[in-house]
């Protein structure tokens, strides 16, 4: 029998999960970290992080199964009642039935990964083969979320409105943070321009919002850690624009904060 044909078109991030970061008009503003340059060819939702042929449709349609069933959970967290908002943000701990979104954002990380390793996996059916199981594999079982499960964060988007969380190609972002003073992982993965989740402990979360406060820092260095290698997409143009210059200031001065960044903070 043969090989089922590649779609045009492979997506390493879900249409459907940036489909969360775009605004009523459709436009996306990409910053590519790594030039500095800003466009907005190829946001569309066809060509947004995807690329030709990167893998066999076998990887594809086990990966498609995985966003067929977490993508509705995410969006089931995007429809929450409005939070009350006391002050900047709001957290609960969500409920058990959720800890598999963990393994969602362990696949997207890894499709990234494999994307950009393309050459080395067309034509290689060793390699095709043992991908497609390993989805399989994490679609039936799952991977063990860290700590006490995942938290939710929505930020008022009164407050923030100038600098929402940005969609970044890597989507979950790996954090060293302190647990009973040792440093251990934590995971965060933004969901939309004003929602993210956070995997770990309750001492690693309040750990991580005494170091990364707002949604600006937060995105600063989220890009930082990927060392600039990485795309940045937003609806809010004059924010992309921002980050532009904010992100060459940041590398050059890591650990300072400029004037610019601090009106935002």
């Amino acid at each position: 029998m043969k090989n089922k044909p590649n779609v045009k078109n492979n997506h390493f991030l879900s249409a459907f999960f940036s489909d969360n970061f775009r605004n009523d008009a459709k436009q996306m503003w990409l910053l590519d970290c790594n030039t500095g340059k800003v466009d907005t060819r190829n946001t569309g939702r066809a060509n947004l992080f995807a690329k030709r042929r990167a893998w066999d449709q076998d990887i594809e349609d086990a990966f498609n199964n995985i966003e067929n069933k977490f993508n509705p959970k995410i969006n089931q967290l995007l429809n929450l009642p409005l939070a009350t908002f006391h002050e900047y943000w709001h957290f609960d701990l969500l409920p058990k039935s959720y800890d598999d979104l963990f393994t969602y954002m362990f696949a997207q990380t890894m499709m990234l990964q494999l994307s950009n390793e393309q050459k080395s996996i067309q034509n290689t059916n060793k390699k095709t083969v043992g991908v497609k199981t390993m989805l399989e594999g994490m679609l039936h079982s799952g991977i063990n979320v860290p700590g006490n499960g995942i938290i939710i964060i929505r930020f008022n988007p009164k407050i923030y409105a100038e600098c929402p969380l940005v969609l970044i190609d890597n989507i979950t972002s790996t954090f060293v943070l302190p647990h009973q003073g040792k440093p251990v992982f934590a995971f965060i993965t933004v969901i939309s321009p004003y929602t993210l989740l956070f995997a770990g402990t309750r001492e690693q979360f309040d750990a991580f919002f005494q170091f990364y406060p707002t949604t600006h820092m937060i995105n600063v260095k989220r890009i930082l850690q990927e060392d600039k290698k990485c795309y940045v997409v937003s609806c809010h143009e004059q924010y992309i624009k921002f980050l532009q210059t904010e992100i060459k200031y940041k590398i050059e001065t890591p650990n300072a904060i400029s004037v610019r960044s601090a009106r935002t903070l």
